[in-house]
C-alpha cells in the first residue's frame, strides 16, 4: 500500500525528475561550480524566538565586473575577452536563478557569511576583489562562485557544517578560485578542446529545478528558450560546472584557505573538520543521487585531511584545540533555511539526509513546531516505502536497514510520524502544515473520518493554500468512500477494497 505521501502532487514523478535533471543542468550553465566538497510553498508559523528571513525577489542583476589587479594584469587580450564573455553569460543565468525562486534571501545570514572573509584581509594578491553572497535552495553539499562576483552557498552545505568557522574555510576556498582567475584559464582550455557537448547527457542535481517548479514563477517554461540561445561560452562554463577545475587548482585553493586562516590567527583545524564532514557524507550516502560533480576533480576527503595535517606540521600551527563550544549563532541564523532544506530533501526522497539535520535541529530547538512537522513528514515518507532508502544510502547502510522486518519498521515509523505531528500541533495550533501531514497519514491508514477533520482544519488555517482545490477534492472523495461504506450490506462492511 502506498501512503498519500507517495501520491501527493508535490512529490516529483520519475518523469519529472528526469526533466528536472536536464533543466537544473541548464540553470547551472555558466555558474562555474568551484566545488568544495519557493521550494514547495511553505507556510511558516509565527515563532517569537525566530527572526524570519526576508525573501525579496531580485528583478534584475547588473554588476560591475570584478577587476583583480594583480592576477588580471597577467591575462592576455584574448583571455580578457573570454572573461567578459563569461561575466555576461553568468549574469544572464543569475537573473534566471533569482527570478525563479531558487534563491533564498536572508540579509542577516548573507552578511554573516560575507563577513567571514573580509577582502581587505586577504592579501595583496586579492586587491580589487569583492563578492556577494547568495543562498541557494539546493540540498547538494556545495558552494559555487560566478565570474560576475557572486558566491552561492547551498542549503545542503549549511545543513552539513556545524559552525561559521567551518564555513569560513569553504568561503576562502571559493574566493581563491575567483582571485586566481581559474575560470578564465579553464574556459580557454575547454574552448580549445572538442567533445564538450557530450556532457549534456550527464546527470545533474535536480534540486534547483524542483525548487523552481514549486515556485510561482514561469521560469521553468522558458528554460528551453534559454538553452537554445546559450552561447558557446555558457556551454563550456556548464562543463566546468559539472567537472570542476584541475586538481592543482583545487589543491591551491585548499592551501590558500589554510594560509588565510593561519595568517588571521584562526583555527586551521576547521579546514580538516570540513573534509571530515565530506568523508562522513561519502561513507553514508555512497549511492546518494547528488553525488555528481561534488568530488569530480578533488582528491578524496582522506587525502585532503592528510594534506591539512602536513600543512599544520610544516607551518608549526597550534595543535588541535579542545572541543569547541557549540556555535549557537550559526544554528540560529541557518535554522530557517535548513528546515526548508530538510523538507526539500524529503520531497525528493532523501529522507535520511533530512533526518540527519532535523534530529540536530530538534536537539537545538525543541520548541520549533516546523522541525517537528518536518520530522513527521520524514517518518510518514519512510512508512510509505522504505526502499527509498536503498536509492539514497550506501550499500553498507542499506543492509543495516533491511535487516529489520519491514512491518515492524513501518509500524514504528507510523507511530513516530503521528507523534511528531501531534507535538507540532500542540506547540503551535495555528500552524497548518502538521494538520495536513497527519491527514495524509490517516488517509493512508484508511482512518477517513480523522483525515477529513484534519484536512478541514488545514484549509481553515490556510485559506489561500496553493493546493486548496486538491485538498477539497480529496475531502469530497473521502466523504464518498465513507458514504459508500455506510450503504454496504452489513456483511460487506469493513471488507478491504482491492
Amino acid at each position: 500500500m502506498k501512503f498519500p505521501y507517495q501520491e501527493h502532487p508535490r512529490q516529483p514523478s520519475d518523469a519529472f525528475l528526469q526533466y528536472s535533471r536536464w533543466s537544473a543542468a541548464v540553470l547551472l550553465i555558466g555558474l562555474c561550480l568551484f566545488s568544495v566538497g519557493g521550494v514547495f510553498a511553505e507556510t511558516k508559523p509565527v515563532l517569537p524566538a525566530v527572526k524570519p528571513a526576508v525573501e525579496q525577489p531580485v528583478k534584475e542583476l547588473h554588476y560591475p565586473p570584478i577587476r583583480i589587479e594583480v592576477t588580471e594584469s597577467k591575462l592576455s587580450q584574448d583571455l580578457r575577452k573570454d572573461k567578459d564573455e563569461l561575466i555576461q553569460g553568468s549574469q544572464t543565468l543569475e537573473d534566471i536563478l533569482h527570478k525563479s525562486g531558487a534563491v533564498y534571501r536572508d540579509p542577516e545570514l548573507e552578511q554573516a557569511i560575507h563577513d567571514l572573509i573580509p577582502p581587505d584581509r586577504m592579501g595583496e594578491k586579492s586587491r580589487g576583489f569583492y563578492f556577494r553572497v547568495y543562498l541557494l535552495k539546493d540540498p547538494d553539499v556545495n558552494a559555487m562562485t560566478t565570474p560576475s562576483g557572486s558566491i552561492y552557498v547551498n542549503s545542503g552545505l549549511l545543513a552539513t557544517l556545524d559552525s561559521f568557522d567551518q564555513l569560513r574555510a569553504v568561503m576562502a576556498h571559493e574566493a581563491h578560485h575567483a582571485i586566481d582567475q581559474d575560470i578564465v584559464y579553464e574556459f580557454r582550455k575547454y574552448k580549445n578542446e572538442t567533445g564538450f557537448l557530450k556532457v549534456f547527457n550527464l546527470l545533474a542535481a535536480p534540486a534547483v529545478a524542483f525548487a523552481i517548479s514549486e515556485s510561482d514563477s514561469q521560469t521553468a517554461s522558458t528554460i528551453a528558450n534559454v538553452y537554445t540561445a546559450s552561447s558557446y561560452a555558457i556551454n563550456i562554463a556548464y562543463q566546468l560546472s559539472i567537472f570542476g577545475y584541475s586538481r592543482g587548482d583545487e589543491n591551491e585553493c585548499d592551501e590558500y584557505a589554510m594560509n588565510l586562516l593561519l595568517n588571521n590567527r584562526q583555527d586551521v583545524h576547521e579546514v580538516k573538520k570540513v573534509f571530515e564532514k565530506f568523508e562522513e557524507e561519502r561513507q553514508k550516502y555512497g549511492k546518494g543521487i547528488f553525488q555528481t560533480h561534488l568530488f569530480a576533480t578533488h582528491e578524496t576527503a582522506k587525502q585532503r585531511m592528510a594534506r591539512v595535517d602536513k600543512f599544520i606540521q610544516r607551518q608549526g600551527a597550534p595543535g588541535s584545540p579542545a572541543e569547541a563550544p557549540r556555535d549557537q549563532r550559526y544554528h540560529e541564523l541557518t535554522r530557517n533555511l535548513r528546515i526548508l532544506n530538510a523538507r526539500l530533501n524529503i520531497r525528493m526522497g532523501r529522507v535520511r539526509h533530512a533526518l540527519d539535520d532535523l534530529e540536530r535541529l530538534k536537539e537545538l530547538f525543541p520548541a520549533d513546531a516546523r522541525v517537528l512537522n518536518a520530522l513527521g513528514e520524514a517518518h510518514a515518507k519512510l512508512a510509505g516505502d522504505r526502499k527509498i532508502l536503498e536509492d539514497e544510502l550506501s550499500r553498507k547502510e542499506w543492509n543495516k536497514i533491511k535487516k529489520e522486518k519491514e512491518k515492524a519498521q513501518r509500524d514504528r515509523w507510523i507511530e513516530q510520524s503521528a507523534s511528531f505531528f501531534g507535538e507540532a500541533i500542540k506547540l503551535d495550533p495555528a500552524f497548518p502544515d502538521p494538520y495536513q501531514g497527519e491527514a495524509l497519514l490517516r488517509e493512508g491508514l484508511k482512518e477517513n473520518d480523522k483525515a477529513i477533520g484534519l484536512f478541514q482544519k488545514y484549509l481553515e488555517l490556510a485559506p489561500e493554500a496553493r493546493d486548496r482545490r486538491y485538498v477539497q477534492a480529496k475531502i469530497e472523495r473521502l466523504k464518498g468512500i465513507i458514504e459508500k461504506e455506510k450503504n454496504k450490506p452489513d456483511k460487506e462492511k469493513g471488507t478491504p477494497s482491492a
